[in-house]
């Protein structure tokens, strides 16, 4: 948000009584005028130089700084601007526009106290100015000192109670401090105020996303859509309180339209998969994981949800190509390598399988279920030993920690055969 200020006609004002008698018969006052006309048309370097031929004859008139120093801002001039912005107020009792167009002058520069500084000084000048109370609220909010933006946004409001642009930056605030409720208020009055005020209805709808109120949610999202029916952010978030809604058929078509619109946005890819797995389109949902990766092809979540497809559909090689690539992405996560040692399992490669279990077991100790899962794979091995080994840790850790202790009976028959085939 740019909340430079532009002072030019305001200056103009200040110096309309320039002494042409020592300009040697130069009108400076139509020279003025000229170099306001080039900054309005967008020609700041040819106003520029016209300030430069006043402030020749006149070198302490502090209107004319303000108005050069505006030129050098557009410009992109900012130590020109602040060196001019600067002379203003020496050369300006209380020059209060200067100071405002310096303040944002150093928050371009990012020196942010300065800028706070002056604009608190341009307030001592004019305690009862709304907009500078607006002003350094929103830098506030830009600077995340969220709680200082409402104290000014709260001054904006005792003089002027009807400003429903001050409501809505106090939401914002109430909204980054997670305090929701009072940022709803907030909305709620702004809109009492100025029902057309889209901004709105673009901030309470995730609010009502995140309390829960889907439904709400994508009333907002609607009249925002209305308003602008390319916004990409609207119809995503309106998908998404579809998709928790479980109204499929809704969410599917905003995600289908995002992509339509900006085609490489991988969450509405991402979450189309997730809705045709759901619904069991499963090669529909293969095709958005795929579409992901080819959009970012180091992003974890889509590679494991591919393979895990991969893995339910039984095509164990594709699976493994997969979890291989994520394991070498993320070469300490255990349920990397228990689910690629699932797929050499059911594939009869059982060495293989048992290494990836040992390595999971070696990452995560307390994997209750990798015990089992290699017990069974020494099994089918032949190596009863270490599967009689396993099975027993697996009993123990699951009576210790009281979790698939629906499994333990099964289990321990399973251990009793074994060790009664083992005897004969």
């Amino acid at each position: 948000m740019n909340y430079f200020k532009i002072i030019l006609l305001a200056s103009f004002i200040q110096i309309f009584c320039f002494n042409n008698s020592e300009a040697k018969g130069i009108n400076l006052d139509s020279l003025y005028i000229t170099a306001l006309e080039h900054f309005n048309s967008g020609e700041y370097q040819q106003s520029v130089e016209i300030l430069d031929t006043i402030l020749f004859i006149d070198s302490t008139n502090a209107a004319v700084y303000n108005a050069r120093g505006a030129a050098y801002f557009r410009l992109d001039s900012f130590d020109l601007a602040l060196r001019d912005f600067s002379t203003s107020i020496k050369f300006g009792l209380d020059n209060q526009d200067a100071l405002i167009n310096r303040a944002n002058t150093y928050a371009r520069m990012k020196n942010y106290d300065r800028a706070m500084n002056d604009f608190s000084k341009a307030i001592d000048i004019d305690p009862k100015n709304i907009a500078l109370y607006y002003s350094r609220g929103n830098f506030y909010a830009e600077l995340g000192k969220h709680l200082e933006a409402i104290k000014d946004f709260n001054k904006v409001l005792m003089i002027d109670d009807k400003n429903s642009n001050a409501y809505y930056s106090r939401a914002l605030s109430f909204y980054e401090l997670q305090d929701y409720n009072s940022s709803l208020a907030d909305l709620n009055i702004a809109l009492l105020i100025n029902p057309q005020f889209t901004e709105v209805y673009k901030l309470r709808g995730p609010i009502k996303q995140k309390t829960g109120k889907h439904l709400e949610a994508i009333d907002d999202y609607s009249i925002v859509i209305k308003h602008e029916p390319e916004n990409i952010n609207a119809i995503f978030n309106r998908a998404l309180s579809y998709q928790q809604l479980d109204v499929h058929d809704l969410a599917l078509k905003d995600y289908t339209q995002v992509i339509s619109l900006e085609s490489n946005n991988k969450l509405a890819h991402f979450n189309r998969g997730l809705i045709y797995y759901e619904t069991g389109k499963i090669d529909k949902a293969l095709e958005e994981y795929t579409s992901v990766l080819e959009i970012e092809p180091n992003d974890p979540e889509a590679l494991n949800n591919r393979a895990n497809i991969y893995y339910e559909a039984g095509q164990f090689d594709l699976a493994i190509a997969d979890f291989s690539e994520l394991i070498s992405r993320k070469p300490k996560d255990s349920d990397c390598y228990l689910n690629r040692g699932n797929c050499y399992f059911n594939t009869g490669q059982y060495e293989l399988a048992i290494k990836d279990f040992s390595k999971a077991i070696e990452i995560n100790p307390n994997a209750i279920q990798t015990y089992y899962n290699r017990g069974k794979a020494y099994k089918n091995a032949g190596n009863i030993d270490a599967a009689l080994k396993d099975y027993n840790k697996f009993i123990s850790l699951a009576q210790k920690n009281g979790t698939y202790t629906k499994y333990v009976d099964n289990v321990k028959k399973e251990v009793e055969i074994m060790k009664s085939n083992k005897n004969r």
